[in-house]
């Protein structure tokens, strides 16, 4: 499958991201995921795609993303994957030549690139969850040097410019690491709550084990979403 995805389009780039291969030409094409019984490759925007041939064959209720598996012993025809890629890649361009829908973005004026107001409310919460907020806000703010952030609502908001594309808060037991355009992030590891049309949210709680990795990765998801809605 790796060969057709390249010999469908050549500008197609690939890397390895979350723990998973992703290929990816103005934005994400698709992402590939091996498992005990299947490999399913997930298309982002798959929602959006013609599929006359009805490859895909599982997250069919997503809002986005739509996927094939692919079991032991199965094909997939050549001719209507080419095509689908194909379809992926046009659906990124045209993407990036529209302009940006209202909708698509939060906007938060009033960001800047050290808020002294999220200082006072880190130092105000010495406790473990302040120091998990503190941990994963700090990730945000390494994602580039367009990140500005404020404090909203009580929330460590993270924006690229004035965009939202992640936040933080402390609640009594847990932390909450939120996505504003949650619903639309790749997630192959499973992190994300929530079941708004928008919104998704990861939930820490002191002592408990957490997939840095996987939740670093959506970070840098979101921030690479948003910078792509504002471009």
């Amino acid at each position: 499958m790796r060969a057709l995805i390249l010999k469908a389009d050549p500008e197609i780039t690939e890397e390895w991201k979350w723990e998973t291969p992703v290929w990816s030409r103005g934005g994400i094409v698709c992402t590939g995921e091996a498992y005990t019984t299947v490999v399913k490759l997930t298309f982002a925007r798959g929602a959006a795609l013609p599929d006359p041939d009805h490859l895909f064959n599982a997250s069919l209720e997503g809002h986005l993303r739509r996927a094939i598996d692919i079991r032991e012993g199965e094909t997939v025809g050549v001719r209507p994957f080419t095509a689908l890629v194909r379809a992926a890649v046009a659906l990124n361009a045209s993407r990036r030549s529209a302009p940006t829908r209202t909708g698509e973005v939060l906007r938060f004026p009033g960001g800047r690139r050290r808020d002294p107001a999220i200082g006072r409310w880190m130092r105000a919460r010495p406790s473990a969850l302040g120091a998990i907020a503190a941990r994963w806000f700090g990730v945000m703010r390494a994602c580039g040097d367009d990140v500005c952030e404020l404090l909203h609502d009580g929330h460590l908001t993270a924006c690229v410019g004035d965009a939202g594309f992640a936040y933080v808060n402390a609640f009594r037991e847990h932390v909450n690491v939120g996505f504003f355009r949650g619903a639309d992030l790749p997630d192959p590891h499973g992190l994300l709550e929530g079941s708004g049309r928008y919104m998704r949210h990861v939930k820490l709680r002191p002592g408990a084990a957490v997939d840095a990795a996987g939740l670093a990765a959506l970070i840098e998801a979101a921030y690479a979403d948003m910078k792509e809605r504002t471009a």
